[in-house]
């Protein structure tokens, strides 16, 4: 509910909250120009009274990204997924069973070294900027990278044992030299287990890609090679 429906006594403590310094004269100058945004606001309800008991307004949102939304915007903008929802996690395997998730996954030996070591997940701004700061984590986007590229040419260019194996153990080595050493300094940290989904038909939904078609667009992909879920672990 915003606060443009709330009779003129509720705003008056919204404000005294916010400002507690305005005087009266301030404090109706603040309400006139919230009832003149509201007025000038084509969507906003202009009726008074929707919270005295005699009306209501009621406004629903759902600010997750659903299963259908995330595989959208992966195909649309040449992306893998990645959650740390257990219920998209869910959605996304189901998603793979629908479309032949019987079949032998793709790179065994890359999802196994992503899932072997838990890693850990920054919890501020700053901590953040300072990991940045090191490039410690460098090579991770590279290997990822080579990996969904590698994937997403697969069927054209068939498997390679050989080039397999070395993304594996490149991103086991990252694991022992990236990760420990540079996080000794920073104590507010969440754990985690990577665990890679590389389903031998890609992941795709007949309801995403009938709506890529009909956006027109021309250079989405077809379905999307590799998700990646982040399961919360005990240090």
């Amino acid at each position: 509910m915003g606060a443009t429906s709330l009779p003129d006594e509720g705003l008056r403590v919204q404000i005294l909250k916010s400002f507690p310094e305005l005087n009266e004269t301030e404090i109706k100058e603040v309400i006139a120009d919230t009832r003149r945004a509201r007025d000038n606001d084509p969507l906003a309800s202009v009726h008074d009274g929707l919270l005295d008991k005699k009306g209501g307004q009621l406004n629903l949102a759902k600010m997750a990204p659903n299963f259908e939304m995330a595989l959208y915007i992966a195909q649309a903008t040449g992306a893998a997924i990645i959650t740390d929802s257990p219920h998209r996690w869910q959605e996304i395997r189901q998603a793979v069973a629908r479309q032949g998730g019987g079949q032998p996954k793709r790179l065994p030996a890359f999802a196994d070294a992503m899932a072997a070591t838990s890693m850990a997940f920054v919890n501020n701004v700053d901590d953040f900027f300072f990991v940045a700061s090191t490039r410690g984590l460098e090579g991770y986007p590279s290997v990822i990278g080579e990996a969904f590229r590698y994937l997403k040419k697969i069927d054209q260019r068939g498997t390679k044992p050989n080039y397999e194996a070395g993304l594996a153990a490149r991103l086991a080595k990252l694991h022992r030299t990236s990760t420990s050493p540079l996080f000794k300094g920073i104590q507010a940290l969440t754990h985690g287990r990577v665990h890679g989904m590389f389903p031998a038909h890609s992941i795709q939904d007949n309801t995403v890609n009938r709506l890529l078609l009909m956006s027109s667009s021309e250079g989405h992909l077809h379905s999307v090679p590799m998700a990646f879920f982040i399961e919360k672990v005990a240090k």
